[in-house]
């Protein structure tokens, strides 16, 4: 499985097991943000919070969307095809 996330305009991408980014100032955003996220309880289908640990797909994917909620998903961890290729 992968993804592909558009921040402003930035893409984050999972792939060959790391997260990839466009622009290397919005990934060290990123992971400035990362640094002083506060974990919060909430109930997830792992049953933690994320973390600023990368490594992980669904971790990463998650971390993505909560720091950047106006992000857009190109490709949801889920599918096989891009959504923007999509013809509805």
């Amino acid at each position: 499985m992968s993804f592909k996330i558009k921040v402003n305009d930035a893409v984050f991408e999972w792939e060959n097991n790391q997260l990839t980014c466009t622009k290397e100032s919005t990934m060290l955003l990123f992971k400035d943000l990362l640094s002083i996220h506060e974990p919060k309880v909430v109930t997830m289908p792992d049953g933690i919070d994320y973390d600023d640990d990368l490594t992980d797909e669904r971790n990463a994917y998650s971390a993505l969307l909560g720091t950047f909620p106006e992000s857009k998903i190109i490709k949801d961890l889920s599918e096989e095809t891009e959504v923007e290729n999509i013809v509805y």
